[in-house]
């Protein structure tokens, strides 16, 4: 897949949400195969236990976007 932005060759690999937390501090962060792309803290107690979503996911190391289907299970 090209980029939609700059039309270089897109890295394929996994899109993966990860929420855990309690108390004040809860984070969610979201990875690119095993790179974090964003970090932050949210509100609800969503995720505890669970391991997270994963999907099939491209990105572009040049421009920065990261394309993906929504529903996609990864499987």
């Amino acid at each position: 897949m090209n980029c939609p932005q700059c039309n270089a060759p897109m890295q394929e690999g996994e899109l993966a949400l990860k929420a855990w937390g309690i108390g004040l501090e809860p984070q969610a962060r979201l990875f690119f195969d095993r790179d974090l792309i964003l970090e932050n803290q949210y509100l609800p107690l969503v995720g505890f236990i669970s391991k997270g979503t994963r999907t099939s996911a491209f990105r572009c190391e040049a421009c920065r976007p990261i394309c993906f289907r929504y529903g996609d299970s990864g499987e």
